[in-house]
């Protein structure tokens, strides 16, 4: 994806306006997870939209992103993004060189040039983002901590188009 597409989608994303009632039914929270990952729609082939549903105090491990980016908006509530990146000469540790906080309505782009990522819920509510990936991927890298090595995850869905996965 070239820069200018990547502009116009965050422009397109900052006019648009999305009334609750079109995202709750996508809306899964599990009081066991620090958030769900709520598959919303896909082509399989040039994107991805998902629901992230983060409760309080809670955070995602820091990931990399193997696509052309992830566009997030904060839909409800606020997050935290901290960005990571390698640590001279280091091929496995990261160290933090940004931290954000985007309350509602805010937008953040990640892809691995810019940096790894993980972002939480710093609040006392819940919070909810969406997320366009482009194009879809199946696996990720994470990192438990910045001092480790990065493990393979696969992505999973808590729900799919609305309905939990069983």
């Amino acid at each position: 994806m070239n820069l200018t597409t990547a502009f116009s989608l965050l422009s397109f994303s900052r006019r648009v306006r999305l009334d609750p009632r079109e995202w709750e039914k996508y809306a899964h929270f599990d009081p066991d997870r620090h958030y769900t990952r709520n598959l919303i729609a896909s082509d399989n082939d040039t994107y991805t939209l998902s629901l992230l549903c983060w409760n309080p105090n809670q955070e995602s491990p820091i990931h990399d992103h193997p696509c052309d980016g992830c566009w997030m908006r904060v839909l409800q509530g606020e997050v935290f993004e901290s960005r990571y990146k390698q640590a001279a000469g280091s091929d496995d540790c990261l160290e933090c060189v940004q931290e954000a906080i985007f309350e509602e309505g805010g937008i953040a782009f990640i892809k691995d040039s810019l940096g790894f990522h993980k972002v939480g819920n710093p609040g006392i509510k819940p919070a909810v983002t969406i997320h366009l990936y482009s194009p879809p991927f199946q696996s990720c890298r994470l990192w438990l901590d910045e001092n480790r090595k990065p493990c393979q995850s696969c992505i999973c869905h808590y729900s799919e188009y609305g309905q939990l996965v069983e």
